[in-house]
Formats: structure tokens, C-alpha cells, sequence
């Protein structure tokens, strides 16, 4: 959100976390969710490493994903970033089974 310097992240790996966190920072982010669409190691140690170097960004996975985060979202739930009222980022996550246990896309809004 280019009022309240809000982001998000999707999928990120633990392979960038490092460039990732650094490039927030000089852009003057706040990064608030890391917004995994499906388990596999290297995104969800990504998101790990990321809460570390950027204290309050939380973890986000479907709640079908038997694995652990900070948010747990559910087919079709929304996810804002940035002030209601002004021009927020909305994302929805929807379900789309098969690959991964809980495996999600994500729609801009």
C-alpha cells in the first residue's frame, strides 16, 4: 500500500529471505504477511526467516495445510493491507486442492 508502506509477500524461499528483507527495507516497507499458497520447506523456512529479520510480519497458510502460521485463512478469505477508506491491497485466497495439502491461489482484488 503506497499510503501506509504495507506489503506482503507470496511464497517467499528461504534461498532470497535474506535480499528480500534487505530490498523492504530500503524501500521503506513494513512487512506485514508472508502468504504462503502452499506447504513445501523452502517457502514456509522463507516465511520463517523473514519473521526473524522483519519483527511483525506473521506467517499466513490455509487452514487445510496441517502445518503451522500466524494467520490461517479459509476458501474464499480476504486479506487487506493498508488503510479501509483510502486504496487498501486486497487479496482473496481461494482453494485450489491437489497439489499440496491446503494449496491456495491468490486473486488481487
Amino acid at each position: 500500500d503506497s499510503t501506509t508502506k504495507e506489503a506482503l509477500i507470496i511464497d517467499p524461499v528461504i534461498e532470497t529471505a535474506e535480499r528480500d528483507a534487505k530490498l523492504i527495507q530500503q524501500l521503506g516497507l513494513k512487512l506485514r504477511y508472508a502468504v504462503n499458497t502452499h506447504v513445501h520447506a523452502d517457502h514456509v523456512t522463507g516465511s520463517g526467516k523473514l519473521k526473524t529479520l522483519l519483527p511483525g510480519c506473521k506467517s499466513v497458510l490455509s487452514n487445510q495445510s496441517g502445518a503451522k502460521a500466524d494467520v490461517y485463512v479459509e476458501d474464499g478469505e480476504l486479506i487487506t493491507i493498508g488503510e479501509s477508506g483510502k486504496t487498501p491491497v486486497v487479496i482473496e485466497c481461494r482453494a485450489t486442492p491437489g497439489h499440496t495439502n491446503g494449496k491456495n491461489k491468490i486473486e488481487k482484488h
